[in-house]
């Protein structure tokens, strides 16, 4: 009688993004958001359902509304301070009207994965810094805590390839770990290297005690849990053993790399992790509705501090003037002349974005 732990299947999912019944239409969110008061009537409803509440002394009921409009303000009566309904939320310190904001969260959480910065400045109109500066405050909203996995789960690893200040292309290593039942990403991290040590420590965190874990035969995942480990040797053709398989944790890096592809063709090392907090949160809600999933990301902006992160664009001029004129005629998408003279335009698809080419 086989292992009922090891026999359990992904359960197909009929709720994807193409037949969801609660879909919600671009006619639909334009009716719901007619002007700044519908925006905010919406933004209290996620933040203050209860009535306004000040931020500074321990969420008080005790406030007077001083400037009543569209976005009023109000003065606590206990700490005497002024606030809004985005201070001291990943809103607060842009001069952005709540009804872009909405905008920005619908088409943010809307699409086949998370946006990107030029979906952004194209549907909402606004300019490129602004659109990333955005983008990069709800990928900050959607960073939630690591949970261990309490079922079988598989696992895999994958490099991802980046320009360096040098001219040449790094690697990034990234680690994530996927219920088989349940199929909740977990623990989709980077990692300093592909090491045997580094996948234990993170399968120590991803994974509770005593389940099973399905991966490949690499040499970095011998040993790792003992009776508990099914592998697979991939080396010789083998994808598949009886219930056996990582197809999951494998179909996970297209999604990344077309993330990652969409807007510049290329990344930054340290907005890495952003990112991956970002498709995280895209996989362990995309069988939630539209409007749900709205409600979601913008419950997490609240009581978050912006954090500041290395704009790509200026990061990817400095290295341009770094590393001096380089090959023009080159197809390659990391080359610096490609995206020196393409930044802000179509461009047109490549096979293989994330290949190296090798001299």
């Amino acid at each position: 009688m086989p292992d009922p732990a090891i026999a359990a299947q992904p359960r197909k999912n009929t709720n994807n993004h193409t037949n969801r019944r609660d879909r919600y239409t671009d006619d639909e969110f334009w009716a719901d958001n007619p002007d700044e008061r519908a925006a905010y009537r919406w933004l209290a409803g996620v933040f203050w359902p209860e009535g306004p509440r000040c931020p500074t002394c321990c969420w008080s009921c005790d406030v007077t509304d001083i400037s009543p409009g569209p976005v009023p303000r109000y003065r606590c009566s206990g700490c005497k301070q002024d606030f809004s309904i985005v201070t001291k939320t990943l809103m607060d310190g842009l001069e952005i009207p709540l009804r872009e904001w909405r905008h920005a969260v619908f088409i943010f959480t809307g699409g086949p994965t998370i946006s990107s910065p030029r979906e952004l400045a194209e549907r909402i109109g606004w300019d490129d810094r602004t659109a990333r500066e955005v983008t990069y405050r709800l990928l900050q909203a959607a960073a939630e805590p690591n949970v261990p996995l309490q079922e079988p789960s598989e696992d895999d690893c994958t490099e991802l390839v980046h320009p360096t200040a040098a001219g040449c292309t790094g690697k990034s290593s990234v680690h994530a770990t996927i219920g088989r039942c349940s199929r909740r990403v977990t623990g989709l991290r980077r990692i300093p290297s592909q090491h045997q040590s580094h996948i234990s420590r993170s399968v120590g965190e991803d994974l509770a005690p005593g389940m099973k874990r399905f991966c490949d035969d690499h040499a970095s995942n011998r040993g790792i849990r003992g009776e508990d480990q099914h592998t697979l040797a991939h080396g010789k053709k083998q994808f598949a053993r009886g219930p056996a398989c990582t197809n999951l944790a494998e179909g996970l890096w297209p999604r990344l790399k077309r993330v990652l592809h969409v807007d510049y063709s290329w990344y930054i090392d340290q907005s890495l992790t952003h990112w991956l907090d970002g498709l995280r949160w895209w996989e362990n809600h995309r069988t939630l509705g539209h409007r749900e999933r709205m409600s979601k990301l913008a419950e997490a902006m609240l009581h978050k501090k912006p954090q500041r992160i290395i704009d790509p664009v200026y990061e990817q001029q400095e290295m341009g003037q770094l590393c001096g004129p380089p090959c023009t005629d080159c197809r390659n998408v990391h080359c610096l002349a490609t995206r020196n003279t393409s930044f802000g335009r179509e461009r047109p698809p490549r096979a293989n974005p994330y290949q190296a080419r090798r001299v």
